[in-house]
């Protein structure tokens, strides 16, 4: 989730949780799947990012997938 997008801006994974303000640990879990960004997290990297609505509404559907995967409702 959001690799794409942070590659195409040209930032590390470092540099995008200073922007946003986050543990680089917890970017990366986020980025790899293993974690749902909470809404304002999730609200800080599309702003960082600039992600268009379409973007925005891909990647809440990725976020529901991966709720959905680990089997939490």
């Amino acid at each position: 989730m959001f690799k794409k997008y942070r590659e195409a801006k040209g930032l590390t994974q470092e540099k995008l949780s200073e922007l946003v303000d986050i543990d680089i640990r917890t970017y990366q879990k986020i980025e790899a799947d293993e974690t749902v960004p909470l809404v304002n997290t999730f609200a800080k990297i599309s702003l960082a990012l600039n992600l268009d609505d379409k973007d925005i509404i891909k990647e809440l559907k990725e976020c529901a997938k991966i709720v959905k995967k680990k089997g939490r409702k």
